[in-house]
């Protein structure tokens, strides 16, 4: 039998790897798992979930994020479930001037950050006529972080189900229907009518369903090394390893097990078009509710850092753009872009196409801010997304109660 030496130094590589494995990196990982938590080993049942993921609860009543994120860049972030803030389900009284608010991450901070609320309520005190209609406010603010169209359409439809009334609803939004169909949706294989991060929810119900022993096996067996239960809980590297390696499959397959890959588009500038048309028809369909329920609506068209000349970027703010140059170094390691990074690609590419003229509802329901920051230099954006920090706020705040006075939407 004649000798196959590529064979043989194939199972010789694999045999150094394997004993190195086991020599080198359980007492490395034991050490690491010792100066970080205090154990030697650090087993814990859920270790393909990232510490500051946020796992889908239900698609129109709320997320909640893992209460053991310690991430500065979610600092910020409440730790809930569904809305902020509780109302009666009847309307409080014909004097009170009821206000739903819908939207993403920057649709909760209009009344977190800003003084929208008060300041509303100025505006009925100062208003003579307005006075004598209304004699308070009630602002029920329904985003949720990550929200993107239809979830603010079927929010309405729920809310109003429910017996819920309102005199005013208000949609800020833009940038999550702009990107998220694309690096959260159809980049992982989802059609971008689904919510945001439906894909773990998918993915986690394909595994169960493909019921793979050996699979299953293996991944519970990786979880007793020590030094894999230290990346996993620990490092920046497990993220991109996860993403991109032992889930890119599995993600795949999860969408055509699962169905949800139905009437995909095939490229990003389809996603756009496709995520573009779903807000287009989300909105005119809650104008056309809203008309009927004899509601006023706006629809508001938020600003972003990374659109092209939409600001004059101060020092701190251009500290906080992400370019392909100064990304994370693992991502150019591995060659692959950030969430953030690509993100901000789209909007470049595709954010200014956005036409107020093609959504089948009257201008003047329609309020667009993209460029409200054009001749600013202060720093209004206070992270590496879309957030803007208290000062940026209250200029959208002041925007929109403006342009309700202008229009006598009350």
């Amino acid at each position: 039998m004649k000798f196959n030496y590529k064979l043989f130094k194939t199972i010789k590589i694999i045999s150094i790897f394997f004993l190195n494995l086991i020599i080198l990196l359980i007492p490395a990982g034991m050490i690491l798992n010792y100066l970080k938590t205090g154990k030697v080993f650090n087993y814990q049942e859920r270790f393909t979930d990232n510490n500051c993921s946020f796992m889908p609860v239900d698609p129109i009543f709320g997320y909640i994020k893992n209460i053991n994120c310690q991430e500065k860049s979610y600092s910020e972030i409440k730790n809930n479930i569904g809305f902020t803030k509780e109302f009666d389900i009847n309307k409080s009284s014909d004097d009170t001037l009821d206000v739903l608010i819908i939207g993403g991450s920057v649709a909760s901070a209009l009344t977190e950050k800003s003084n929208f609320e008060n300041n509303l309520k100025f505006l009925l005190k100062d208003d003579v006529q307005l006075n004598k209609k209304f004699k308070d406010v009630n602002v029920f603010n329904a985003s949720l972080g990550g929200m993107k169209q239809p979830q603010g359409l079927f929010t309405y439809i729920a809310l109003t189900s429910l017996g819920y009334e309102f005199d005013i609803v208000i949609e800020l939004s833009g940038y999550n229907e702009t990107t998220i169909p694309i690096v959260e949706n159809f980049h992982t294989g989802i059609n971008p009518i689904y919510p945001r991060l439906s894909h773990y929810q998918y993915l986690k119900s394909s595994k169960t369903l493909n019921n793979n022993i050996i699979g299953n096996l293996s991944q519970k067996l990786l979880a007793l090394h020590p030094f894999y239960q230290y990346i996993s809980q620990n490092t920046f590297l497990f993220e991109i390893l996860e993403s991109n390696v032992m889930q890119k499959n599995e993600r795949k397959m999860s969408s055509k097990r699962l169905g949800f890959n139905f009437l995909m588009p095939h490229n990003d500038e389809q996603a756009f078009k496709q995520g573009y048309n779903i807000w287009k028809r989300s909105v005119e369909n809650i104008y056309g509710l809203t008309k009927e329920d004899n509601v006023s609506y706006l629809l508001v068209i938020q600003p972003n850092q990374y659109q092209n000349k939409s600001k004059l970027l101060s020092l701190e703010e251009k500290a906080l753009i992400v370019t392909d140059e100064n990304q994370h170094v693992l991502y150019k390691i591995f060659k692959k872009s950030s969430f953030v990074l690509r993100a901000s690609n789209i909007i470049r590419q595709f954010y200014s196409e956005i036409n107020p003229e093609e959504f089948k509802i009257p201008r003047d329901n329609i309020l667009d801010l993209r460029m409200i920051f054009k001749d600013n230099n202060e720093t209004l954006y206070m992270d590496v997304c879309c957030h803007l920090n208290k000062k940026g706020m209250n200029y959208l705040s002041a925007s929109i109660l403006d342009n309700l006075k202008k229009r006598k939407i009350f």
